[in-house]
């Protein structure tokens, strides 16, 4: 319902939920012990335009509609939360890049991005993140498929190469708040803030696409902290999802 409100699909204000079908109809009173008989729902905005949330409320009962008062004090509650929100939100931003400098001299000698030691610094820095504001965050675990070929055929100056133009075609599609590490080998690291769903989809397929069009060959995988209970949890996923992509392309190879 609240998906759906934030869409426009229907109002924030619903004294009698069964009298509006895309609320009617929604998942949601499949899962509910009680029925929902009322509803109210506003959003919660970070900078006057990202969605972080909602507030909302539900009544198993049909209500009397609320006087315009009353719904104004409402929206002032949402328009607050929002503003704490984004009050939070630049903090954290703030304190991010503060935790970067402190581990940016940990860095891979070749690829100039982070090393190993860099990446679980980042990571437990995320992690304290996560836990203060519920802050969802995104890892990618990229395997290169071609390094050892490469080695092999061309020389291990060739494969450096490969190596260093990875590292800045993933850095070119990151923002500048996103860590990219080298993990070791050829594999790599890439753990992005204070993304949703969506935009975590749209950053790998960028990342994907921006390999392809490189012509470097690469598994990759990735998951998102808020699916899974620890960061650690978050990693293996996003190793098996990689090690799965890695299994597909031999199968149709």
């Amino acid at each position: 319902m609240c998906s759906r409100m934030v869409k426009g699909e229907g109002p924030m204000f619903a004294e009698h939920v069964q009298d509006i079908s895309n609320y009617a109809d929604a998942h949601i009173h499949c899962e509910m012990p009680l029925p929902i008989g009322a509803y109210i729902g506003l959003p919660i905005l970070i900078k006057d335009k990202e969605l972080f949330g909602t507030l909302c409320a539900m009544d198993p009962s049909g209500q009397p509609p609320l006087t315009q008062k009353q719904k104004d004090l409402i929206i002032t509650l949402a328009r607050s939360l929002s503003t704490l929100q984004t009050i939070y939100a630049e903090a954290e931003t703030q304190k991010r890049k503060a935790e970067k400098y402190r581990y940016e001299a940990e860095t891979d000698a070749l690829t100039k991005v982070f090393n190993r030691r860099g990446w679980h610094l980042a990571l437990d820095d995320q992690e304290q993140a996560t836990c203060r504001t519920a802050q969802n965050a995104m890892v990618v675990i990229i395997d290169l498929d071609d390094l050892k070929r490469v080695n092999d055929s061309r020389g291990h100056s060739a494969g450096d190469e490969l190596l260093i133009s990875v590292a800045a075609t993933l850095k070119g599609e990151l923002r500048q708040d996103d860590v990219i590490a080298r993990l070791g080998g050829d594999e790599f690291g890439i753990l992005a803030s204070e993304v949703s769903i969506d935009s975590a989809k749209k950053l790998f397929d960028r990342l994907k696409a921006a390999l392809n069009a490189s012509g470097i060959n690469a598994s990759m995988g990735y998951a998102l902290r808020l699916s899974h209970s620890t960061m650690s949890e978050t990693i293996r996923a996003a190793d098996q999802a990689m090690y799965l992509n890695k299994n597909q392309k031999q199968k149709t190879s």
